[in-house]
């Protein structure tokens, strides 16, 4: 078949389309479904949808509620079955369609993670060697061996994660789970999934959340109306689909409804990202079919740090007490421009080649900034030694972020970690207008006439 022809690609679309039938005709629906025939007199939900998803990519799914993006993600993962054309897969796929979907809301944490994990095709012995890193991960203590009935929406998110997660697919989809939870979960998940990318793993994504898109993938899907419009660059669709939606309703984003305004709004005709014109004319009469995508070329500018994939640490628990606080803030808080200091207690072996380090993190796991230091020791003792960073913390947009303490041992083709603290929330203000990934503090904004020049005059 056409998709075993590219050894890379793992997952096949191909003139993709789904339609409803209304509910005052059940008995034609069924018989439509069991002879195979796409229902006539439906709403149709998508429309010849075609794409290819390589190993190790990451491809996200933006439009507004009501695109087709969630049944696209069904039809994907087998839940459902198109009424029009077919998927094409190979490998393990894992999927978060819906919150606590595939849990029996009777059975504990833990008899759910056998269960769900039996399902995605695990053994018996691979589902009893997840059971502790799922336990970890999830991270809701006593409720793991307490009946899922009584669980939160985010202990649901929780363990419906690391289960899919652990059980070591090849494909992943998850469709907008990663909206539920505090700051840490989010930073964990990203994390992690950063982590399944770098082994290989390929991951498929639904969510209204743009930055994520741009962060974690390489490529976007723009569907609308369950047409696909673009399918390119994550940066370039993202820019094009931001920019068509605010023309239309004068604010920016991805998803939600967005008013009546951008409700009634066409969006342009099917392009490559490499022709993106945001501010064309929208185009009247029917969509035609997407001009073939273009496989973004692979991004060579790799980070030459990743705190993620530093091996086992050598002396865990020799980083304690990662405290950060600003001048004149509340302990709770930090204060954007103002004097910062981050310390920890470092307990662990001395010797030459040490280097401390803190990173800065927003929620999904990127660095903000980060320092790193040579360790003088002020005693030849193995006792305690605090560790301090002093600094003019950043203009960062308000919001709440990660802090992370780090020792390595330099001098090798690669550091070694020593160890690496637990990550430790904190909340940002800032008190200038927050927009981009960075403020400026404005000294002055002048406006002046300039004379005319003598030609024109």
């Amino acid at each position: 078949r056409a998709l075993w022809m590219c050894s890379d690609i793992v997952l096949s679309a191909r003139q993709l389309g789904k339609t409803f039938m209304g509910l005052e005709r059940p008995v034609q629906a069924l018989a439509q479904a069991y002879h195979g025939r796409a229902p006539e007199g439906g709403q149709m939900i998508l429309r010849d949808i075609s794409f290819d998803l390589h190993q190790g990519e990451a491809i996200g799914i933006i439009g507004r509620n009501g695109a087709g993006k969630s049944t696209l993600l069904k039809i994907i993962s087998g839940v459902m079955r198109p009424s029009t054309g077919q998927v094409e897969r190979r490998g393990r796929l894992a999927a978060m369609l819906e919150l606590g979907a595939a849990f029996n809301p009777d059975f504990t944490g833990l008899e759910n993670v056998r269960l769900v994990a039996r399902v995605l095709g695990l053994s018996a012995p691979e589902v009893e060697a997840i059971i502790d890193p799922v336990r970890d991960f999830a991270d809701i203590g006593p409720f793991f061996e307490r009946r899922v009935a009584e669980y939160s929406s985010g202990m649901f998110a929780r363990l419906a994660f690391a289960v899919n997660l652990h059980s070591n697919p090849d494909i992943f989809i998850i469709d907008e789970a990663l909206a539920v939870g505090d700051t840490l979960f989010q930073f964990k998940c990203f994390a992690h999934l950063e982590q399944f990318r770098a082994r290989g793993g390929t991951l498929l994504l639904v969510t209204h959340d743009e930055t994520a898109v741009r962060s974690l993938c390489d490529r976007a899907i723009w569907l609308d109306h369950g047409r696909m419009i673009a399918d390119g660059k994550a940066d370039h669709v993202c820019s094009l689909y931001y920019a068509t939606s605010a023309v239309a309703s004068g604010a920016g984003g991805i998803g939600g409804a967005g008013g009546d305004a951008r409700a009634r709004a066409r969006p342009p005709r099917s392009v490559r990202p490499d022709s993106l014109q945001p501010d064309s004319a929208l185009p009247d009469g029917p969509l035609p079919a997407p001009l073939p995508p273009q496989r973004p070329a692979p991004d060579s500018a790799k980070p030459r740090f990743d705190p993620d994939r530093l091996g086992a640490r050598t002396a865990p628990g020799a980083i304690a007490e990662l405290q950060a606080r600003s001048e004149g803030a509340t302990d709770a808080v930090l204060e954007g421009g103002a004097d910062t200091t981050i310390c920890f207690t470092y307990r662990g072996p001395q010797e030459p080649g040490l280097e401390a380090g803190i990173l800065f993190r927003d929620r999904m796991a990127l660095t903000i900034f980060a320092c790193f230091q040579p360790l003088t020791f002020t005693s030849p003792e193995s006792g305690p030694q605090q560790v301090r960073f002093r600094f003019d913390l950043p203009f960062v947009p308000t919001g709440d972020y990660v802090i992370e303490a780090l020792v390595l041992k330099t001098g090798g083709n690669a550091p070694q970690l020593i160890d690496k603290s637990a990550p430790c929330p904190v909340s940002l203000r800032t008190r200038h207008i927050s927009e981009g990934l960075a403020n400026l503090r404005m000294n002055a904004v002048s406006l002046r006439a300039l004379p005319e020049p003598a030609a024109a005059r």
